[in-house]
């Protein structure tokens, strides 16, 4: 196929396609020949379209422009091809068939003739060693006017052409200097928006109500964080509470225990919560991670972490660790779970309105206190509930045993 590029030119052409935009060219196959006269690209971009043009099998490229960019000249070259300032070709199209044609002989022959540069150096070069030699020898013919006019012709003919390169080389340098400062004006635009997004994340993660520095760890402000996908190969478990739920985190803590000490697995707990120094308050006995102690390593080893900043740094570390069975405890209250991917979520409400008020599935919900049959499970109250750690933990275990098997289950655990 052969394609004519130009912004101008009318489509009467029989032999030859023609559009406006070299990106359109790449979705064309089998095009050999590309005629470029203008483009709706820039220039950069269209010496990028042209370079990979080249590596999708275009063989001849040609570059007819009375008004030549220096740039397109450098790439059409960089690609063997051929650049001319006479439009005129597109007159007729014969006679850009017959430009073709030309080209392809010329190439055809190229092994066999010298280049442009070696056709006007070589005979100059031929003429001023005979003068020097001539002229050593003492031989009265160098001395002749003619012979004289004959040498100096030649070396002005040989400056010339060497003056001809240098302008050549020139050009090309200048060319290239332009579209490297290009690129670099491009990467260093690039980065600026990229400092500007990670401004504004960080702005929209972090909402200070105060701002006094002596404020607690726990502080008063609401923040909203991205999920962090888990592409990992640990049994992750998200409980994303809808609304406050009363006994769920010692129905966790027992699960923990339960998964530790009954399955003999390894666990890792994750509080995922909103700031606050009431709500911080409650999460005190906890190792907790936030903004002043995120890059502390080894809070990220304890097995119940507590954070008010589930950023996605944050909880890729919580969950990179060699864990068989992670549970994390979504109360940021958001849309979406704090983490997605290769987890299981279960939701956990206060009660079965809840259910419909956020268009959950029953089958996949936690309620508490009261039990309702199509649900999941329920935490109810305990009797007598001990005081003593360890007591309460085997309350747990006692109580809450089938709902522990059922989340092993449902999480894979047993398979």
């Amino acid at each position: 196929m052969k394609v004519i590029v130009s912004k101008t030119l009318e489509d009467k052409f029989t032999e030859f396609v023609v559009t406006d935009s070299l990106k359109k060219v790449m979705d064309f196959a089998g095009v050999t020949t590309l005629i470029i006269q203008s483009f709706i690209e820039t220039d950069f971009d269209a010496g990028v379209f042209i370079g990979d043009l080249k590596k999708k099998g275009v063989d001849l490229f040609i570059y007819i422009n009375e008004n030549p960019s220096a740039v397109l000249q450098m790439v059409i070259k960089g690609v063997d091809g051929y650049y001319y300032e006479d439009e005129f070709y597109f007159e007729d199209e014969e006679e850009l068939q017959t430009l073709i044609s030309d080209i392809e002989e010329e190439r055809q022959e190229a092994s066999n003739n010298t280049s442009a540069f070696e056709a006007v150096a070589t005979p100059a070069l031929n003429i001023i060693s005979t003068f020097m030699k001539g002229y050593v020898a003492g031989d009265k013919l160098v001395q002749t006017p003619l012979f004289l006019e004959q040498t100096n012709s030649a070396i002005t003919e040989l400056t010339n052409v060497f003056k001809q390169q240098e302008l050549e080389l020139q050009t090309m340098g200048n060319s290239a200097l332009e579209v490297f400062e290009k690129a670099s004006a491009i990467i260093r635009n690039m980065n600026e928006q990229k400092k500007a997004i990670e401004k504004q994340l960080e702005q929209l993660e972090t909402v200070t109500a105060n701002s006094s520095s002596n404020r607690p760890a726990f502080g008063n402000s609401v923040l909203f964080f991205s999920p962090y996908k888990y592409i990992g190969n640990s049994r992750v478990l998200v409980l994303k509470e809808y609304s406050p739920t009363r006994y769920l985190t010692s129905f966790v803590l027992g699960f923990a225990h339960y998964l530790h000490y009954v399955k003999n697995k390894r666990i890792k707990v994750i509080f995922c919560i909103q700031k606050g120094y009431c709500i911080g308050k409650r999460y005190e006995d906890y190792v907790s991670i936030d903004e002043t102690t995120k890059s502390m390593l080894s809070l990220y080893d304890n097995e119940i972490v507590v954070t008010n900043s589930p950023k996605k740094e944050v909880m890729k570390e919580l969950l990179s660790k060699p864990q068989d069975v992670v549970i994390v405890v979504d109360r940021l209250y958001g849309k979406e779970a704090i983490v997605t991917g290769r987890c299981t979520t279960l939701n956990v409400v206060s009660g079965y309105s809840d259910i419909q008020r956020y268009g959950l599935k029953s089958e996949d919900t936690i309620t508490s206190v009261t039990k309702f049959p199509d649900c999941f499970a329920c935490i109810s109250r305990i009797k007598n509930y001990m005081t003593e750690q360890d007591a309460r933990l085997a309350a747990y275990y006692q109580v809450f045993g089938k709902d522990y098997e059922k989340i092993c289950e449902r999480i894979h655990l047993n398979s």
